[in-house]
């Protein structure tokens, strides 16, 4: 049995990542800076992985054959005040981190972000040069280039993702999800491309990508591209909320802080090559993230936060 280590673990990703791994048959560890997590069937640890010496203590005394870095500081417009804290949480960490896997021969997978492109042209490879906009996506981008450049064996993922999390608050998904079923009026961008994966399924790509022992660079993203807006329509159709609720609009008039890249589909014919398999399309991810709601799966992840009880 693999022993794996996923920091942020009571993220988004970070728990989906947790509960699929240990489905899997993997022993595992997760580490969060969170203290209102409670009850996961996964060992829990809480601790600042950011204070001087953590990081080597934990793995040295863990010592798990993989670690998932899902630590980031995610807000895009709160990376532009606080860019320090940004580069510490995206860039630096990582390479601490990687230094300590390449000494000991442990797996790293770093999980980066398609914000790394400047969204004008989508479409996106592994072969095309980063042109980050904002804060957010330069940390980012250092923390894929200190991986790597540390631990030649790492594997980064440039991800996109949706689903359900302890918060409830947390993806684009869930927004979507708790704005139509209250009746309120939103706005999705038109202009605005991604190729989200459902969480649960991002998981398991990333834990077979592990098991092919690959590395370097791979945009682990749906095969399909589409926009926020049509996203959200997809959403209320399935949940059969009122489609009326959406509005189009661009996203150059949402008056957000940081830049935003327009059209972030990325290319995922790298990863369909290293699997040899296919990648669920939007319909059956939307379909499978309906399911999870009727099977109760929101109310299990919100059942491991005291501040949901």
């Amino acid at each position: 049995m693999k022993k794996v280590l996923i920091t942020g673990a009571s993220g988004l990703l970070g728990v989906n990542l947790a509960l699929t791994a240990q489905t899997l048959g993997y022993e595992v560890i997760g580490v969060t800076l969170e203290r209102g997590i409670h009850g996961t069937p996964f060992e829990l640890l809480r601790m600042d992985l950011t204070k001087p010496g953590v990081v080597q203590e934990l793995i040295r005394n863990k010592r798990p054959d993989v670690i998932i870095n899902c630590v980031a500081l995610t807000d895009v417009d709160r990376c532009e005040q606080i860019p320090e804290e940004a580069e510490q949480v995206n860039a630096i960490l990582p390479q601490q981190i990687a230094t300590e896997t390449c000494r000991l021969g442990i797996k790293l997978v770093q999980i980066s972000t398609d914000a790394v492109f400047d969204g004008k042209r989508g479409n996106y490879t592994e072969d095309n040069p980063p042109s980050p906009l904002n804060t957010y996506a330069s940390t980012k981008l250092a923390g894929e280039g200190a991986v790597l450049e540390t631990d030649r064996q790492a594997l980064v993922c440039r991800v996109n993702f949706y689903g359900w999390s302890i918060s409830g608050h947390r993806s684009l998904a869930e927004w979507f999800y708790n704005k139509l079923s209250a009746g309120e009026s939103i706005k999705g961008f038109t202009d605005a491309l991604f190729s989200p994966l459902l969480a649960t399924d991002l998981a398991a790509i990333i834990l077979k990508l592990i098991e092919h022992d690959s590395r370097g660079i791979f945009h682990v993203v749906n095969p399909q591209s589409i926009t926020k807006y049509d996203f959200g329509v997809a959403i209320a159709k399935q949940f059969d909320f009122d489609l009326s609720l959406i509005t189009p609009a661009s996203i150059f008039d949402a008056g957000m802080l940081a830049a935003r890249s327009p059209k972030l589909n990325l290319n995922p014919a790298k990863l369909l090559a290293e699997l040899s398999e296919d990648l669920p399309d939007h319909d059956t991810e939307i379909v499978r993230f309906h399911r999870q709601y009727l099977d109760g799966y929101p109310e299990q992840l919100k059942g491991y936060s005291t501040m949901n009880a």
